[in-house]
């Protein structure tokens, strides 16, 4: 059987949640707005407006420095745990290869062989269109086969990596 979801706790019961509610007694116009962001999916956005109207206080206050150095211990924890998740989603996407790998082998391979080819398309357009546009219509000609190129060499980097592990922990 699969994992039983976590139950999805109110925003007033999590770390962040009862951080505000401390700041709020010190800085109370800004407590509505950060758990605004907070739970509309901007935590770091939220975690920035607390800790600038924080440090405003922190030198005149000593409960304001106590809680701007607190929210700098939970803002460092906040993103060790994003980068766990991140490093989880990785190997979980190696675990599920090793399963099911028919379509990622053909993807790759599709990727590989053929985004070369196409990026010398590209350049070869755009080597013909300096030849026959004027300045404007050949920057955004050039613009254009710029990002189209650097986007297949992400796309060919990314095969490369998750095959030779440069992202594996």
């Amino acid at each position: 059987m699969g994992k039983q979801p976590k139950e999805k706790k109110k925003f007033k019961d999590t770390g962040f949640g009862k951080f505000l509610s401390k700041a709020g007694k010190l800085v109370p116009h800004i407590v509505e707005g950060a758990a605004k962001l907070a739970t509309t999916g901007n935590p770091i956005q939220a975690i920035s407006v607390v800790r600038d109207a924080l440090e405003k206080k922190k030198n005149s206050d000593t409960r304001a420095n106590e809680l701007w150095m607190e929210l700098d211990l939970k803002k460092l924890e906040y993103e060790k745990e994003m980068y766990r998740y991140e490093v989880e989603d990785r190997k979980s996407a190696r675990d599920m290869y090793q399963s099911k790998s028919d379509i990622q082998d053909y993807l790759a391979n599709r990727i590989i062989n053929w985004n070369l080819v196409f990026i010398f398309a590209i350049a070869g357009v755009n080597i013909y269109f300096i030849k026959i546009l004027d300045s404007t219509a050949l920057a955004i000609v050039s613009n254009i086969c710029g990002g189209l190129i650097t986007a297949l060499i992400q796309e060919r980097n990314t095969v490369i990596n998750f095959f030779f592990g440069s992202s594996k922990e």
